[in-house]
């Protein structure tokens, strides 16, 4: 046995494992070998299985034996003792670039943070290749400090094969926004955890947005005295009272986008957002126990009656921005019930308002409205700079109400007026207020009909051109209006001269959503024509 090894341990090895620096050990000249083949070191170790048997003979050997008999099992031994030294540096070799991963050096940390240093903000994604589950608790023993000191801002998308791992030992004071999604507002090994510390672990977050369809316990928000900035899209969780109450408190919250829910015919147990209203509450509150007063910029989102029951937790005092969306439900609410009494609310807590987007989530019903009477608590707010109000379900819109529009906004650098038809449509003249009264105006998107005739509208709206001053300089740049279909080519001449009258510095002249008629090109060249002849003879 001890025979057969010294024969085989230089052939075998084939120059990786050397020979024992001792006179006493086989020499490879003594080595013999029936071919010249060269054989993979790790295929020569997995053959070699007779190591332990030359062990456990030396240990057997007859002590009366001859000198030279037990000189040769010594031999043995050694050479066996070798092969083994050797066997370990090759495994070693073998698993070291899986065991290399998980041993972190001073350079590799050195390397690290030229990199690390440079993020400011994270979107995490799936890795595409697999991590290690000891990865992770080996970085948070060797690391010091933040793994990413300068992160500002942390986003996770709603994707189930993210790990959640990391955003948790992302513990960086410098956090400033934090957006979680469905995912990871799901995973509440995650979620409750880091929900709960991140007051404590990131001081100087600013902005906080989660949006997901589960049920979840929103107190630890109560806690960030210094949030800015908060977004709750939960539409499954109830806001109560008390929780409402708290929220006004926080006197650095200066902007909120809350899912106020969506009404529902039967009546669901707490905590699910589902609600059994089905009208408007009263938005008349006591001054006294209103809240946010601080509040610069509000989004709602819901329906009607939800809404309602949101917003009149609200005096909105400070209010600079409101943004509405409208989520259609079966509550058979009256929307103009609810737009005069949300307006006349407005109007009376928010007097320094700036900007007015009303739009909704799904094809809504129409209702019998009127512009006048919706829009007349509106009419109050001098300081309105933009005003979008396409998500209003209006059926009758007059030139009347244009003007009262126009004159009331003298301000106005937005107008956006619903789109689609409507019972009565204000007419194509009613350009002529927004020019004459809104100087300021950049943008304009509204539906003008064309149920009077098109030549003397024309001839009308020629004249109230021609009161202008010389020295007219409108502002606006961009026009949406309905179908130029109606027009003739002789029509739409003359109605370029006139556009270039009332807004000199139009840019963009296009056809209004939801039309799919004719659009306004041969207005638009003429008018392009007319502004280079003008502007090369100035």
């Amino acid at each position: 046995m001890a025979q057969q090894l010294s024969d085989t341990d230089n052939s075998l090895w084939n120059g990786v494992f050397v020979d024992p620096s001792t006179s006493e050990l086989p020499s490879a000249a003594s080595s013999t070998s029936n071919t010249d083949e060269k054989m993979d070191p790790v295929v020569a170790v997995l053959q070699n299985v007779d190591l332990l048997t030359v062990v456990f003979n030396h240990m057997s050997v007859d002590r009366t034996a001859s000198d030279e008999d037990a000189l040769q099992a010594r031999k043995d031994l050694l050479a066996a003792c070798e092969s083994a030294k050797r066997l370990r540096s090759l495994s070693v070799a073998v698993v070291w670039p899986t065991g290399w991963d998980l041993y972190i050096r001073e350079d590799d940390w050195r390397r690290y943070n030229v990199h690390a240093r440079r993020v400011r903000v994270l979107d995490l994604r799936p890795s595409q290749i697999p991590i290690s589950r000891f990865a992770y608790p080996i970085i948070m023993q060797e690391r010091q400090g933040p793994l990413l000191p300068c992160l500002r801002e942390l986003r996770i998308p709603d994707n189930a094969s993210i790990d959640l791992t990391l955003a948790m030992i992302l513990s960086t004071p410098e956090l400033r926004v934090v957006e979680l999604h469905n995912s990871a507002i799901r995973d509440t090994q995650f979620f409750y955890p880091f929900l709960a510390s991140v007051g404590r672990k990131h001081p100087k977050l600013r902005s906080l947005i989660l949006e997901g369809d589960r049920i979840v316990n929103l107190k630890p928000v109560l806690t960030l005295a210094r949030l800015r900035k908060l977004e709750l899209r939960l539409a499954n969780v109830h806001f109560s009272p008390t929780f409402m109450e708290e929220l006004g408190s926080m006197t650095a919250l200066r902007d909120l986008t809350i899912h106020a829910g969506v009404a529902a015919a039967n009546v669901v147990p707490q905590p699910i957002r589902q609600e059994s209203r089905t009208r408007v509450e009263d938005l008349d509150i006591d001054p006294a126990h209103s809240k946010f007063r601080q509040l610069e910029r509000l989004h709602v989102l819901g329906s009607l009656p939800c809404i309602t029951h949101i917003v009149k937790y609200m005096r909105l005092a400070s209010l600079k921005s409101f943004v509405l969306t409208e989520i259609q439900d079966s509550s058979g609410v009256s929307s103009q019930q609810f737009w005069i009494k949300c307006f006349r609310h407005l109007t009376r807590f928010s007097s320094s308002i700036m900007t007015i987007d009303i739009n909704c989530a799904a094809q809504q019903r129409r209702d019998e409205s009127r512009a006048h009477t919706v829009l007349e608590p509106l009419l109050e707010l001098k300081t309105l700079i933009s005003l979008d109000i396409n998500g209003l379900l209006l059926n009758v819109v007059t030139d009347l109400d244009i003007r009262n529009i126009a004159c009331a906004f003298p301000r106005l650098k937005n107008l956006v007026l619903p789109s689609g038809s409507y019972r009565s449509a204000p007419p194509l003249q009613s350009l002529c207020h927004l020019a004459s009264e809104c100087p300021h105006l950049e943008e304009a998107s509204l539906c003008p009909g064309y149920d009077q005739d098109i030549d003397k509208m024309l001839e009308w709206m020629a004249k109230e051109a021609d009161q202008l001053t010389r020295d007219h300089d409108h502002s606006l740049r961009k026009l949406l209006i309905s179908s130029s279909n109606p027009l003739s080519n002789s029509q739409n001449v003359k109605f370029a001269h006139i556009l270039d009258r009332l807004f000199p510095n139009l840019e963009v002249l296009q056809r209004y959503k939801n039309q799919s008629s004719t659009d306004w090109s041969l207005v638009r060249d003429v008018q392009s024509t007319i502004q280079m002849v003008r502007r090369r003879c100035s």
